[in-house]
């Protein structure tokens, strides 16, 4: 009787619990708290087909070679090949998914190589979510054994603050918060089909809390640009910072007093490496917010824009038939309409583009 008792007890506290969960799970869902809602690329979909993103060590995480779009080498570029051909010039572009959108890469190598000059390539080795102690690593563990003749370094603003993602893996969603952390059997198939469980997980990542610059990672970044700089020199490959603007709030004019960015300045300066610094290099002041925005007004009026920075309007067809990429591998992204404070429309790809390729050529690293 009294294990009758405890059963029927047990199935009744079981019975109500499965009912709060699911009167929770409904709320999360109704009061638009589900991270599917609002940030629908926080997972990759295509997980279930073939994963795209695997744990390394010293990186978290990196692509997977060969798969979503990735080449060999595991970068989202055209397949490239080590041995170089006689008079080939190789740069290299270490970054995040600024340089993986890959459209002011593709357009500086168009640049670098116009009629009757030597070959320029121009690898795309950014990955989203990467930051400078990642690509650090990269470049010490993987880029220069590559032969290169010059590393150029995408610098984004928030390189400061630590990105925390989420990624899918041989059936768990994996977790980089400072770790890289499997969730366990079974996490991606629940990840997929409850809002409560991804609201959770998502909520211990905390990405849509920017925060300032901390100073341990604050030195931490700064140490890992002289770190940079040394690996090249010692290898005889000039380096190079591009830093690319950020806006504070979508619209902000004041992109270009932003902390991170006097901190990067100055991190150049103090440790003498050669910096370009886009937020003023791509055009006059009011750029930054074009170059940024969700507005058609930019691709509207391309050619008068071109002509009015100084630019040869006679680009605006082929920037305006700049082909769709990829947001994440997972989110169909225009490049004419950025998603954020963070990466540019076409004209900023391409504005980019225009003003590392005069840079590089004016102060003779590349030769045209």
């Amino acid at each position: 009787m009294n294990q009758r008792r405890f059963y029927a007890r047990l199935a009744l506290f079981l019975i109500g619990l499965a009912l709060a969960v699911a009167l929770v799970e409904i709320g999360v869902r109704s009061v638009g708290l589900d991270p599917f809602v609002s940030q629908p690329d926080i997972l990759d979909p295509r997980g279930a087909d073939q994963d795209c993103l695997r744990p390394a060590p010293w990186y978290g995480f990196e692509r997977i070679p060969g798969r979503c779009g990735a080449n060999a080498f595991g970068f989202v570029d055209r397949e490239r090949v080590v041995e170089k051909e006689p008079g080939t010039l190789r740069v290299l572009v270490l970054g995040d998914s600024i340089s993986e959108h890959r459209t002011w890469v593709e357009l500086l190598e168009q640049l670098l190589n116009p009629p009757g000059t030597g070959p320029v390539e121009v690898w795309n080795l950014g990955l989203s979510g990467y930051g400078t102690l990642e690509e650090l690593e990269v470049l010490r563990r993987k880029a220069l054994a590559w032969q290169p003749d010059l590393v150029l370094l995408q610098f984004c603003l928030n390189d400061y603050a630590f990105t925390p993602s989420l990624f899918s893996f041989r059936g768990q969603v994996w977790r980089l918060n400072m770790r890289t952390q499997g969730l366990g059997p079974g996490s991606l198939w629940l990840f997929r089909k409850s809002a409560l469980y991804r609201y959770i997980v998502y909520g211990t990542l905390r990405p849509d809390k920017r925060p300032g610059i901390g100073e341990e990672r604050g030195r931490q970044v700064d140490a890992a640009l002289g770190e940079m700089r040394d690996l090249c020199q010692r290898q005889g490959v000039p380096f190079r910072i591009v830093v690319f603007p950020e806006l504070l709030e979508p619209g902000d004019p004041e992109a270009r007093f932003t902390e991170p960015r006097r901190r990067v300045l100055a991190a150049a300066r103090v440790q003498e490496i050669p910096l370009l610094d886009l937020t003023t290099a791509m055009g006059p002041g009011e750029l930054p917010v074009l170059v940024m925005s969700r507005s058609s007004e930019a691709y509207a009026d391309l050619d008068a824009l071109l002509s009015r920075w100084g630019r040869d309007p006679a680009v605006a067809p082929s920037l305006r038939a700049l082909p769709k990429r990829s947001l994440n591998l997972e989110t169909t992204h225009d490049p004419r309409r950025p998603p954020d404070t963070i990466h540019p429309n076409f004209l900023g790809h391409y504005l980019a583009a225009q003003a590392t390729a005069d840079w590089l050529v004016e102060d003779g690293v590349v030769g045209q």
